[in-house]
């Protein structure tokens, strides 16, 4: 192998490590069961662990959670129904707290989806990557320290988490609770309803994350702020409950997909079995010998029917050849009869003994 080769190959190596350690880890993104730096599990472990009641939902948002706090943590793994964003309304209008935890990323359909039913739109609050790769990992490993507000009561607890690309914006009378130090709020809340809808970033808590005493000690002040009982969304990142399999299933989109299989394997036979336009003779080759060229120049005057005007030219070139050929009157007559291919040969046989009895004479 050439030297020169070495250096690709060794930075294509760490390209595929680095993509590896950083798109790698352990479950679904934001899930409480999720052992990954990106999971809530440990958020999960230490509520319980604190005496607070947790439930792992395992069906769809279209029934009544069974606490106080339902916890909504994206992105999800799985989409989201109209009915299931009418259910979080009425959980709302039923005076419930909602706990939102955005993913800071843009292009999540499903995300903001269930946002703007909340009355929240996202929007941008840092540029996007730069392509120079030095730049591009500071970019990647940039970390937030947020600003507290007047609005938060209690304990002050600092809150840090990598940076993010998006963010919702605070609707209009939204408490502010945290902030960057450029003014966009990441961590709010506002009345809904006759509920309440509490936003953060799905970050703060993570596993990777809420090792930072600042996180954890914000994990506490949530509990002490909105109580003991707490559900969290499980069925959107894959937890799925046999109840909720056999409600939801539907073999419409696979049946579907096998019509339309069927229809191809059909149409793939019938273009198969199909003749390729219409059947044709070859035609014979006119090259390559002389006896060749005279067969395929017999079978075009056989097609045009020229046997009369190729017998008179027959007897005309043996006459210009000998003019002293012995032709009787019966040869003449016979020439001007020729109406086909066989009286033609005979003509010609004819001719030939003509000429072989004048050249034996």
């Amino acid at each position: 192998m050439s030297r020169r080769l070495w250096p690709w190959l060794a930075g294509i190596g760490l390209i595929v490590i680095a993509g590896v350690w950083l798109g790698g880890g352990t479950g679904a993104v934001s899930s409480a069961m999720s052992r990954g730096g990106s999971g809530w599990l440990a958020a999960h472990r230490y509520l319980a662990a604190r005496g607070a009641r947790v439930h792992l939902r395992d069906q769809p948002l279209t029934t009544e959670p069974e606490a106080e706090v339902l916890v909504l943590a994206f992105p999800w793994q799985q989409p989201v129904r109209a009915e299931e964003i009418e259910a979080v309304g009425g959980f709302l209008r039923r005076g419930g707290t909602l706990l939102v935890a955005y993913s800071g990323e843009l292009g999540q359909f499903v995300e903001e989806r269930v946002l703007e039913s909340l009355g929240l739109n996202t929007r941008e609050v840092r540029p996007p990557p730069p392509l120079a790769p030095l730049a591009w990992w500071r970019y990647h490993n940039e970390s937030w320290r947020l600003e507290l507000t007047e609005a938060w009561e209690g304990p002050a607890p600092e809150v840090s988490l990598p940076a993010l690309r998006a963010a919702p914006e605070a609707p209009f009378g939204a408490r502010v609770l945290y902030r960057l130090p450029a003014g966009a709020p990441l961590i709010f809340d506002y009345p809904f309803h006759r509920g309440r809808v509490v936003v953060l970033p799905a970050a703060v808590l993570s596993n990777a994350n809420l090792a930072d005493a600042g996180n954890a000690d914000f994990l506490e002040s949530l509990r002490d702020w909105l109580g003991d009982d707490w559900c969290f969304d499980e069925y959107h990142h894959g937890l799925v409950g046999p109840e909720a399999v056999e409600e939801s299933t539907s073999r419409f989109a696979w049946d579907l997909f096998v019509g339309h299989l069927a229809l191809i394997y059909v149409l793939g036979l019938g273009a198969v079995a199909r003749r390729f336009g219409p059947a044709w003779r070859e035609p014979p080759v006119t090259s390559g010998s002389t006896s060749s060229f005279l067969r395929s120049l017999g079978v075009l005057h056989q097609d045009l029917s020229h046997y009369n005007a190729a017998a008179a030219l027959l007897v005309e070139r043996a006459r210009a050849y000998d003019p002293a050929l012995p032709l009787d009157d019966k040869t003449e007559k016979r020439s001007r009869q020729v109406a086909d291919s066989d009286s033609l040969v005979e003509l010609a046989r004819q001719i030939s003994r003509a000429q072989r009895r004048r050249n034996e004479a």
